[in-house]
């Protein structure tokens, strides 16, 4: 019974909509940047920001914070995270956006699944001792995991950027719009 109404508990509402169109030329990549944080008092939040190859954005979604239940975290178990990251934030995110990307970049490891729902290579910053060598990426300096079997496709799509491009920065972007998002609503109640 309590697995009928999570979904329904754990809605995605999106509090952040943002869109501008440009026009891109042939050579123009679109890059999504998405990241999950994990707040003790606010809960999970999404973001997803799409970057033109100029760091440009042209499109963001964030999500309101989720707050499981202590029955779905008992339910869930270790589990619970990567269904919140890959499930339910993940694909509510990647399906309300607009704009085509040629890649997704992560900061969680769970969201690697994304790139088989979506079509879409995916790659996660999050390096860990427990990724397969195989897909791992280096690229001056910044190492990736790319989802399994994409790993020259990734490798290809990241040597087409400016070498001026920071893949870390875009994150830094979505964690401050975060903070926003919370003094705004804070500052509302």
């Amino acid at each position: 019974m309590i697995a009928a109404t999570l979904p329904r508990q754990l809605t995605m509402q999106h509090e952040c909509r943002w869109r501008h169109t440009i026009l891109a030329t042939k050579k123009d990549i679109n890059l999504g940047f998405y990241l999950v944080q994990n707040d003790e008092t606010a809960g999970w939040m999404g973001g997803y920001l799409v970057l033109n190859s100029s760091g440009r954005p042209l499109e963001f979604h964030c999500s309101l914070p989720l707050r499981p239940t202590r029955t779905q975290q008992i339910l869930y178990g270790p589990s619970l995270g990567a269904y919140l990251v890959g499930d339910l934030i993940g694909k509510a995110l990647l399906d309300r956006a607009k704009m085509k990307t040629q890649l997704v970049l992560a900061d969680n490891v769970d969201a690697l699944p994304l790139a088989r729902r979506s079509g879409i290579p995916f790659a996660c910053t999050e390096v860990s001792k427990r990724a397969n060598i195989d897909d791992v990426i280096e690229v001056d300096g910044w190492q990736a995991i790319a989802s399994p079997g994409q790993r020259g496709e990734v490798m290809e799509i990241l040597q087409e950027l400016p070498a001026t491009f920071d893949l870390n920065e875009p994150f830094d972007r979505i964690r401050e719009a975060f903070s926003e998002a919370r003094g705004t609503s804070r500052a509302a109640a």
